[in-house]
């Protein structure tokens, strides 16, 4: 699983606990990368999944909203 660095604050430690206590028998390995090598290593079948933060739509890719900011002023 691919993710953003700033999702390691926000949404990873949860994820990660919750899919271990649903699917202890796989094993998670996760990869910090980019938005755009998450993209690729999705389309290139080199990941299972990726958390990523602005989204282009993109074929052969479903989007799926995990968690929405608001900016600060």
């Amino acid at each position: 699983m691919g993710f953003v660095s700033s999702a390691s604050y926000t949404a990873i430690p949860e994820a990660v606990r919750l899919f271990r206590e649903l699917q202890p028998g796989i094993d998670l390995v996760l990869r910090p990368l980019t938005t755009g090598e998450q993209v690729e290593g999705l389309l290139e079948g080199e990941l299972d999944l990726g958390l990523i933060r602005d989204p282009e739509p993109t074929p052969g890719l479903v989007l799926e909203p995990l968690l929405t900011e608001e900016l600060a002023s």
